[in-house]
C-alpha cells in the first residue's frame, strides 16, 4: 500500500514539474531564416478593353506658299529698238513651263529715283504728265514650244521716247496656287512687288 502511494507521489511530482515548465517565460526570438526561392510567375491576365478615342485637336495655321516652282527673270534692260518702236520682246518662255489659263504671270517695270532707290510698278501701268501719256502693257503670244512675252507702249501721237522704265522683270507662279491648294491669283496680282519678292524669296 505504501509502494503504491509512493508511485502516485512521483507521478504527481512529475506532472506538477511539467506544468510549471510549460508556464515558464518564453526565450528570445531566433534570427530570421534565409528567404525562400522566388515562385514561378503567374499567367498573364486578359487585356483590358480599349478606351474611347480622344477629341481631334484644332487645325494648325496655314503654312506659307512654297517657292520651289516659282520662276523669275533677271532685270532685263529696256530695249525699244528704235524711236519709232512701241514694242519690245521681253522673254521667250518654254511653253512646257507655262500654262496661260492656270499660271500667274506678273511683269514689273523699274524706274530709278536716285543712285540707291527705285520705284517698281506692276504692268500694265500708265505714266502721265502735262505733256506725256504712256501706257505700258503686257502681251503674250504662244506658238510652238515657246511663249513670247512682249511689252507694248501706247502714247500720244508723235511721242516715241519710251524711257519711263529702265528695265523689266517677270515672275511666273505655276498654277497660281499656294501649298494649301486655295487659289491665290487675286491676292498675288494685288500685292506689291516688295510683298511678292519677300513671299517668294526673289533676289534683286
Amino acid at each position: 500500500m505504501k509502494r503504491m502511494n509512493f508511485s502516485k507521489t512521483i507521478v504527481t511530482t512529475v506532472c506538477i514539474a511539467a506544468l510549471l515548465f510549460s508556464c515558464s517565460k518564453d526565450g528570445e526570438q531566433g534570427p530570421v531564416g534565409p528567404a525562400g526561392p522566388q515562385g514561378e510567375q503567374g499567367v498573364v491576365g486578359p487585356a483590358g478593353a480599349d478606351g474611347q478615342d480622344g477629341a481631334d485637336g484644332s487645325q494648325g495655321d496655314q503654312g506659307e506658299p512654297g517657292t520651289a516652282n516659282v520662276i523669275y527673270s533677271d532685270w532685263i534692260p529696256e530695249d525699244f529698238e528704235s524711236s519709232e518702236s512701241d514694242s519690245m520682246l521681253l522673254e521667250s518662255i518654254n511653253a512646257a513651263e507655262f500654262t496661260p489659263n492656270a499660271d500667274v504671270l506678273l511683269v514689273y517695270g523699274r524706274r530709278p529715283i536716285n543712285a540707291l532707290l527705285n520705284d517698281i510698278y506692276q504692268l500694265p501701268h500708265t505714266f502721265t504728265t502735262a505733256t506725256i501719256w504712256e501706257e505700258y502693257s503686257v502681251r503674250l503670244t504662244v506658238g510652238g514650244t515657246f511663249a513670247s512675252l512682249w511689252i507694248d507702249v501706247s502714247s500720244y501721237a508723235g511721242v516715241s521716247d519710251f524711257d519711263f522704265f529702265d528695265d523689266f522683270r517677270y515672275v511666273l507662279i505655276p498654277g497660281g496656287q499656294s501649298n494649301s491648294g486655295k487659289s491665290a491669283t487675286e491676292d498675288y496680282t494685288k500685292m506689291s512687288y516688295e510683298e511678292i519678292a519677300a513671299l517668294f524669296d526673289i533676289k534683286d
